[in-house]
């Protein structure tokens, strides 16, 4: 229910829609029933306001990104499309030297390993291959999170 709604402050966790009363849904799936416990029982009409309601958000968010004005003529109808709105490069610049210091504190096969998989793009596999070690492409995979967890540990 808090996926659904945020701010949900009720107690129930999942809500099941259907036209079964709880007694009978006790009766034919006891032990399901009980492992969604506690729940709200919704009937079918909910389900058809529920979609319409999606497909009605979709539908604004489509118009919103495709018709609304890039730049808005008030305060209050603002809104500017991220692909127009311009890098701050002081901050860019700040962040790229605390990267360069993070990636400087790995090992030189992290470091290969986290530019070949971020900044070129490889996967795992590729560059298992291109390294032609033997390792795995998961003990690759293992590699790369653990120099991710030790940048993220100099970059806090």
């Amino acid at each position: 229910m808090e996926d659904e709604y945020p701010g949900w402050t009720g107690d129930e966790k999942y809500g099941i829609i259907t036209d079964l009363s709880n007694d009978e849904l006790l009766k034919e799936f006891s032990v399901i029933m009980k492992a969604l416990s506690p729940y709200i029982i919704l009937n079918k009409d909910y389900e058809n306001v529920r979609r319409e309601s999606i497909s009605n958000e979709k539908k604004f968010e489509y118009r919103r990104h495709n018709c609304d004005c890039l730049f808005g003529v008030d305060e209050e109808t603002e809104y500017h499309h991220e692909s127009l709105i311009g890098t701050d490069f002081a901050e860019a610049f700040a962040e790229a030297d605390s990267l360069r210091e993070a990636l400087g504190c790995l090992t030189e096969l992290q470091r290969s390993r986290i530019e070949k998989y971020y900044f070129l793009g490889m996967t795992c596999r590729e560059i298992r291959d291109s390294e032609g070690k033997g390792a795995t492409s998961r003990a690759i995979l293992y590699s790369i999170q653990a120099s991710l967890n030790k940048m993220k540990k100099i970059l806090s």
